[in-house]
């Protein structure tokens, strides 16, 4: 059975993979292949193939800006999923709780009381984690760097499953106090955040009306040269309506000639019949035949 198109396409892409895994796993290689890139980038530079975004006319510019800016959004969107898939996995940390009393029943309140406090604190961490699609903000991510740096690791005695408390009022307040947000001039870069966000959609909505008023004036101008176009064969037409009706008429003249010496050679013709048929002698016992003039 033939492969597809799509399959014959996965296979080239898995084994260009393999080469490139095989080459950056040998330095030599390695080594190698960067001179080559090196020297046929320069060749293509030299050749007028490759550009700097200065040299560019405006359009192209703006495509590659974009293409830039796509590219380095994805790229930054996956580095924040993986560390959030590493925060989540590391967050989740209750601390072991020692006290030295030696009442037992003091014992026994105080430890309740502290791991309920410290599980609800990580629970609240917990809620407060967005989605592994989202952006992450700066001050959320410092407070977690603190809390993940000050908690201790997870002793094998606790247990994380009872780690399932929603996260209160109380505690969130705790947590703040606790670890305060970063000093920083949030409302600031917010307000430069949204105006940036309002310029670029603003632009873009203006880029687009642009190329629907671009359209529309190419339409209007091929319609336009289609009119002038229709206009100057019918100008063309006219200069010719006065051999098409010199033609006609020649034509209706020709045929009512000779339509009439039609009508004059009948006439002629039924007459010398008729002339004949007069001159025939009809004598009994003989033959019926024209006499000779």
């Amino acid at each position: 059975m033939l492969d597809s198109k799509e399959d014959r396409l996965a296979k080239k892409r898995l084994s260009e993979r393999r080469r490139k895994a095989r080459i950056k796993s040998d330095t030599e290689l390695y080594a190698v292949h960067k001179e080559k890139d090196r020297q046929r980038y320069y060749k293509r530079k030299n050749e007028g193939k490759i550009k700097s975004v200065s040299e560019l006319d405006p359009r192209q510019q703006r495509i590659f800006r974009e293409r830039s800016r796509i590219s380095s959004n994805k790229h930054n969107l996956k580095r924040r999923r993986k560390e959030m898939r590493c925060l989540e996995e590391d967050l989740i940390i209750v601390p072991e709780v020692t006290d030295k009393t030696d009442d037992p029943l003091v014992t026994s309140q105080s430890q309740t009381i502290r791991s309920e406090l410290l599980q609800t604190e990580a629970s609240s961490y917990v809620d407060l984690l967005p989605s592994s699609s989202s952006v992450i903000s700066f001050a959320l991510t410092q407070r977690i760097k603190a809390y993940r740096g000050s908690s201790a690791p997870l002793s094998p005695s606790s247990d994380v499953n009872k780690i399932s408390k929603p996260c209160t009022r109380s505690s969130v307040r705790v947590i703040e106090k606790e670890f305060p947000p970063t000093p920083k001039a949030n409302k600031k870069l917010n307000t430069k955040v949204i105006t940036r966000r309002l310029k670029y959609s603003m632009n873009k909505i203006y880029q687009l009306e642009k190329e629907k008023i671009n359209q529309l004036k190419t339409v209007n101008e091929r319609q336009r040269k289609q009119i002038y176009r229709l206009k100057y064969q019918s100008a063309k037409l006219r200069e010719y309506e006065h051999i098409s009706k010199n033609n006609t008429e020649d034509i209706k003249q020709s045929e009512s000639d000779t339509i009439k010496e039609l009508k004059i050679m009948w006439k002629r013709t039924s007459k010398l019949f008729l002339k004949k048929m007069k001159t025939v002698v009809c004598v009994l016992g003989r033959k019926s035949y024209p006499e000779k003039e």
